[in-house]
């Protein structure tokens, strides 16, 4: 993205955290992974039906079909971890100590992307580990898995 001049500013995981993002940068998108992509000129929610109208939009102006138009974009493999956790468990992601031992995975993998957070509807810690190689992701989730 910023090799194209488009600045992007992370956010925690979550609609109301980019929806609030958007706002407070006057951005014209903001998106997660999971398809959740909201265009603020013309609605607040991340709809997905917005975004299949807003690409058939672009490919129509561009004279482009959507291979062409997504061939640059690298598509990196993911590994999602689910690991049960009660209230107490979630909690513990939050401790100093496994922020700690976090932020140490993280800087030992700088070219993959890492999160850990607590699922909203379930009682579930969600390990979530992007990169280039898909068994690397997998071995970083499990070791974080291996500290909860």
């Amino acid at each position: 993205m910023s090799g194209r001049g488009i600045q992007v500013i992370k956010t925690k995981v979550g609609d109301r955290h980019v929806l609030q993002a958007v706002h407070e940068h006057d951005l014209s998108l903001g998106g997660e992974p999971n398809g959740h992509i909201v265009f603020p000129h013309i609605n607040i929610n991340g709809d997905g039906l917005i975004v299949v109208l807003m690409v058939l939009q672009i490919m129509i102006e561009s004279g482009l079909g959507l291979d062409e138009l997504t061939q640059n974009i690298p598509v990196y493999p993911s590994f999602v971890l689910n690991i049960r956790a009660d209230s107490v468990g979630k909690e513990k992601i939050e401790s100093e100590e496994f922020k700690a031992f976090l932020q140490e995975v993280e800087r030992e993998n700088k070219d993959y992307k890492i999160i850990v957070r607590p699922s909203g509807t379930e009682d579930l810690v969600r390990i979530t580990v992007e990169g280039m190689e898909r068994e690397k992701c997998e071995s970083i989730a499990k070791s974080i898995s291996g500290n909860l």
